[in-house]
């Protein structure tokens, strides 16, 4: 094999991976954009419940919270930007 055909094949790697990286970069960016959007529909929840008083029919106001965020856990908290 020629050291040209060997460069050229090296080139076309290296641009293969760029592709992959800028393809892999903007899921994470979508998928950080749906747990944000995820995380402002938690907090929602959680303030719709709270406007109300459940503490005769459940857990405690702390442990609605904590089930609600857990439940819709913000993996941007896990994934950083």
């Amino acid at each position: 094999m020629s050291k040209t055909i060997a460069i050229a094949q090296i080139n076309t790697l290296v641009a293969d991976i760029d592709n992959l990286t800028k393809e892999n970069l903007e899921v994470a960016n979508q998928t950080n954009k749906a747990t944000n959007e995820v995380d402002e529909i938690a907090d929602q929840i959680v303030k719709e419940v709270a406007k109300n008083n459940f503490s005769d029919f459940g857990p405690s106001k702390l442990a609605r919270t904590l089930l609600v965020k857990t439940f819709f856990c913000n993996i941007s908290d896990i994934i950083p930007a």
